[in-house]
């Protein structure tokens, strides 16, 4: 689940010995400038996803990087399979099937903030996300506490149908993920 941009500074944390990679959207945080300096520094693939061949060039990108599970020289890959932040809905937003479609096994993993305000302050225009990111620093720097829980589910392998149909691999995932996130808002 992607919650909000603090997400792949936790994992990282959490990764220190093999720092992750990630995908993530080129509009706006490529550009930034130290954001994009730091993602660029972390081998982040960028993807336009209003651009069919820079979704392509992507596919192509992570099919070369990622072989046979555990078998990459590269370090491990980060997606969040929503393709954008969702902080307060009840449940998982749909997922995009882009890295679904390489068959490859994945690790889910279900992340919780506790103690702070994740909701986007409501603007507009092309700066919105912006200004909602600098919203979101300022509100995690200015709090007394702030908790993040990690949850890493067992590694999700596809049997032979789900790697032939991105969308039940994409199902499968999701549910598991789902199961566990549920116990966690109750909590």
């Amino acid at each position: 689940n992607h919650l909000s941009l603090f997400d792949g500074f936790v994992l990282t944390a959490l990764l220190p010995r093999s720092p992750p990679s990630f995908v993530a959207k080129a509009e706006g945080l490529a550009n930034l400038p130290l954001y994009g300096r730091i993602l660029q520094a972390m081998q982040v693939i960028f993807v336009d996803r209003t651009s069919a061949a820079s979704r392509k060039v992507t596919m192509e990108r992570l099919a070369s990087r990622y072989g046979p599970f555990g078998d990459s020289a590269w370090p491990p890959l980060v997606v969040f399979p929503e393709g954008t932040t969702a902080p307060f809905t009840p449940s998982l937003l749909p997922f995009q099937l882009g890295a679904f479609r390489l068959g490859q096994p994945v690790q889910p993993v279900v992340i919780r903030y506790s103690h702070i305000d994740l909701s986007a302050p409501t603007t507009s225009g092309w700066e919105s996300g912006v200004k909602a990111d600098i919203v979101l620093i300022l509100r995690a720097i200015t709090s007394v506490r702030v908790g993040v829980e990690v949850v890493f589910l067992p590694v999700y392998v596809p049997s032979e149908e789900a790697r032939a149909s991105p969308e039940l691999f994409a199902q499968g995932v999701k549910t598991a993920m789902e199961t566990v996130a549920s116990k966690h808002r109750g909590a």
